[in-house]
């Protein structure tokens, strides 16, 4: 058989390889367990060697947490998940130490290119002398830039309480370096629970960043499939682009057709 011809057979052969079916994914969440949310630990630093990659990490927010829980890794290499906090105690109650972790994933969208940040806590807890709130928290800050290959900030978005607070320009109080600087707070006294804000605070870190496409198999399976009763990991296929849409802090010129 001529070479090239047996070449671009086996390469059809590999492009045609079938995605993960829903037993495989069955699979590996049965491999998985919940674990305390102190025991997981951060997947190592990664991001594509590309313009993408390289824009994800150079335009990574710096997370200030203002009373409340610290970041923490949401799952581990193996796809272990966080069985995260029930409200109770002090609101950094058990979580007030943490290396965290940062998910990141971009796409365009619409004239711009949008850049999801997001990070997990353990629980979200009110003031009250009753402690009130939810085990589990999700929120995200949307960077937006003009092109990876060119990069230039252009605004940013944050989540709370499912929805998104938009900016479409950059204050340069609110940026150290390359990167926005958001807290995480309880926006309500006493009976609010906790969202992210832009800040022109100090103090904030940058926890290890993970792009999403770059996540091991069981891990990305775990984020994506594991109920995180009251909050939403907004990163995941079926809500990205939505969310996406949601924060898109400026004008939109017809119908989304990427949504």
């Amino acid at each position: 058989m001529h070479f090239m011809h047996f070449l671009s057979l086996a390469l059809a052969g590999a492009m045609a390889s079938p995605a993960p079916t829903d037993a495989v994914h069955a699979n590996l969440h049965k491999r998985a367990q919940e674990r305390n949310h102190d025991s997981i630990q951060p997947i190592a630093s990664n991001w594509a060697q590309d313009a993408v990659g390289r824009a994800l990490k150079q335009y990574q927010p710096s997370l200030l947490s203002v009373e409340g829980c610290w970041a923490f890794p949401a799952v581990d290499q193996e796809g272990n998940w966080s069985g995260g906090l029930k409200p109770s105690g002090g609101k950094t109650g058990g979580c007030s130490r943490s290396t965290g972790q940062t998910y990141a994933r971009g796409a365009w969208h619409r004239e711009k290119f949008g850049m999801m940040y997001c990070w997990y806590f353990p629980k979200d807890q009110t003031d009250s002398p009753i402690p009130r709130g939810h085990r589990h928290d999700w929120e995200c800050a949307i960077v937006w830039i003009s092109n990876p290959d060119r990069p230039q900030l252009q605004g940013i978005s944050t989540s709370a309480h499912g929805g998104w607070k938009r900016w479409d320009k950059v204050n340069p109080w609110n940026v150290r370096g390359n990167a926005f600087k958001v807290k995480y707070f309880q926006d309500i006294k006493v009976l609010g629970t906790h969202s992210l804000d832009i800040t022109g605070d100090d103090g904030g870190g940058f926890a290890p960043l993970i792009q999403y496409e770059l996540l091991p198999a069981a891990a990305r399976n775990s984020l994506n499939t594991v109920n995180w009763e009251s909050a939403t990991f907004m990163m995941k296929d079926p809500l990205f682009r939505k969310n996406l849409e949601a924060a898109y802090p400026f004008a939109k010129n017809g119908p989304c057709k990427q949504c």
